[in-house]
């Protein structure tokens, strides 16, 4: 009697141990499957933008729409099948966007990196368009959602004529090359020749650039004339510095 029911007790352990292994089995299976499924399909959507500092010209839920109504309009039901290369065209067109990188990450993760443009001027030109010029030299359009605190261009200028648009991209170089500079200007005027006129931050006065050129020695001098020449004579002494002339400035009085 013993060995019988030593025998049925062997023979239920070895069902029971049976049945485990398979269930464990088909857990490792299922699981399988569904950890294929998940990291297949857009769980979550990163969007970063880069690019004016605290400022966005677009916001993550303008891009957020974007992406959401491609994905829908796409009828997708597997990370495989979307586009990015066609969803990146789509966000580049976008007016103030200027470059978008997507990457799926871990778990099905779609990554978005937007590059706002980078402004440089903000330009009202003699049609009263009202733009900004970008560091790329494009031109783009304002937002109601952000405004740059860039200098101002206004006057006799076109902003469909290429020569401004090279002139101020000239201009900016030398911003960004010389940080004081970069401080200083607040408005930049356009007259009927053509020539450019800077209105400073600091000091009431016109500083009169004339033609983009010779802008090294023309800074130069205005530099040293800051530096030296404003504080001993007074800030309010001048109405107008004139760099248009070689290797001089011309001061106007009050």
């Amino acid at each position: 009697m013993k060995r019988v029911k030593q025998h049925i007790n062997i023979s239920k352990l070895f069902k029971l141990f049976m049945l485990l292994f398979v269930g464990a089995g088909l857990c490792l299976f299922i699981s399988t499957k569904l950890v294929e499924k998940h990291s297949s399909v857009v769980k979550d959507i990163s969007i970063k933008i880069i690019g004016e500092g605290d400022g966005q010209f677009v916001n993550e839920a303008d891009i957020l729409d974007e992406v959401l109504v491609f994905i829908e309009g796409q009828e997708i039901s597997n990370l495989r099948e979307l586009k990015l290369s066609k969803l990146e065209e789509v966000l580049e067109q976008a007016p103030h966007v200027s470059r978008a990188d997507l990457y799926v990450g871990m778990l099905g993760k779609l990554n978005v990196k937007v590059y706002q443009h980078v402004p440089i001027f903000r330009i009202i030109d003699k049609d009263n368009k009202n733009v900004y010029l970008s560091d790329a030299g494009l031109i783009f359009p304002k937002s109601s959602k952000y405004t740059s605190k860039v200098p101002v261009v206004t006057g006799a200028l076109s902003v469909d004529n290429q020569k401004y648009i090279t002139d101020l991209l000239k201009l900016n170089s030398f911003i960004q090359k010389e940080k004081w500079l970069g401080k200083l200007i607040q408005q930049v005027k356009v007259n009927k020749l053509g020539h450019y006129e800077l209105i400073p931050l600091i000091g009431d006065f016109t500083i009169v650039l004339g033609e983009m050129e010779n802008l090294e020695n023309k800074f130069n001098q205005l530099y040293v004339f800051y530096k030296k020449a404003l504080p001993a004579k007074g800030w309010n002494k001048y109405k107008k510095l004139d760099l248009s002339f070689k290797n001089q400035i011309v001061c106007t009085k009050k």
